[in-house]
């Protein structure tokens, strides 16, 4: 498998530590020793790990969706920010094993000078995204495996498909998904990129229920709509939750998980869906960070999932920087892990 797996060394680099201090990246549990990557996650889960951080540093998917790149930063940002956290006497550190990275230097490479503004090279970064599918669906099907919950942080939405296909392959059950979005990623299937990801998964039978919060209609196309309606899936929009405030955040998360039911549920976070939040679709026209802290803490609580995946934060979408854009980005992302773990281990 294509993964960099993490040491004490690689970790020990992004710490500031400080005496009489213990950092969440002093903390955390690393990977066993060995050669076979199954075996080590089930050990790791004996000794008390329940969740796994994974990396998927790539923009190739927002690119191929002629969007934006950048979100290749938001794995080092969360853990610039995240590790250096301080670890807390009620917060289950040493629950999270902090596996490592997709290794996806080499398609990267092959995708940097790539311009989807010319056909025969935006139909190359579809099939790098195709690449990118192969390389996660089988580390993502090896943590469910060991009985651990995949926590997935950085590159496009393009990568719910390989979560959810991984996770179908481990569970031999489809997944039900809520997808708290402006967007409902459900485009034709015209080639892999960041906008058809569920569409991908719904037609490889991997993706039984889907629902989105917070999507926001005038920002999905009616066939897009249409195909989210013809396959049974809804969702509640942006303009109901803040513009007609006809249902609330609480009223419904609770309507949308009801229909989740049956089937093991994954959680997906566009980082998009935060006012100004360095992102592949920069908005000001969406929810404040605490109330998606909120969203996520509630929707761990209700569904239990199976997994977390946080995507498209691109640090250098910052209107001041990517430095800025890192920080922010860092602090968003490490909020939404917190959110999590707490809800799932009270």
């Amino acid at each position: 498998m294509k993964l960099k797996v993490y040491t004490h060394s690689d970790v020990a680099r992004l710490i500031s530590h400080r005496p009489l201090e213990t950092k969440v990246g002093e903390a955390l549990t690393l990977l066993p020793q060995g050669e076979d990557l199954s075996d080590r996650l089930a050990k790791a889960k004996s000794l008390g790990a329940r969740f796994a951080l994974l990396g998927v540093p790539e923009d190739l998917g927002p690119r191929a969706n002629l969007g934006k790149g950048g979100a290749e930063l938001g794995w080092p940002a969360f853990l610039q920010r995240f590790l250096n956290l301080q670890s807390q006497p009620g917060f289950p550190t040493q629950s999270l094993l902090l596996l490592g990275e997709l290794e996806l230097n080499d398609l990267m490479a092959q995708g940097q000078e790539l311009s989807a503004q010319r056909p025969e090279q935006l139909a190359k970064l579809r099939e790098l995204v195709g690449e990118v599918d192969k390389r996660l669906a089988p580390v993502i099907k090896a943590i469910a495996k060991a009985g651990l919950i995949p926590i997935v942080i950085g590159g496009g939405h393009n990568n719910a498909f390989p979560i959810i296909q991984g996770m179908h392959q481990a569970l031999g059950d489809p997944m039900a998904v809520l997808n708290i979005d402006p967007h409902a990623d459900f485009r034709p299937m015209e080639g892999r990129h960041s906008g058809n990801g569920f569409r991908y998964a719904h037609e490889g039978g991997h993706l039984a229920q889907y629902q989105v919060l917070a999507m926001h209609s005038w920002k999905n196309s009616a066939a897009s709509q249409q195909a989210l309606k013809d396959a049974g899936f809804g969702f509640v929009s942006y303009q109901d939750l803040k513009v007609s405030r006809s249902t609330s955040l609480e009223q419904a998360l609770e309507q949308l998980s009801r229909k989740l039911l049956g089937h093991p549920t994954g959680l997906e976070l566009d980082m998009d869906v935060i006012n100004l939040m360095p992102a592949s679709a920069y908005t000001n026209a969406s929810l404040p960070l605490a109330d998606v802290e909120y969203l996520i803490h509630r929707a761990a609580t209700l569904l239990r999932p199976r997994y977390l995946h946080l995507c498209e934060a691109a640090p250098a979408r910052h209107p001041a920087g990517e430095a800025f854009g890192i920080s922010d980005c860092g602090q968003g992302l490490a909020a939404m892990v917190v959110a999590f773990v707490e809800a799932m281990v009270p």
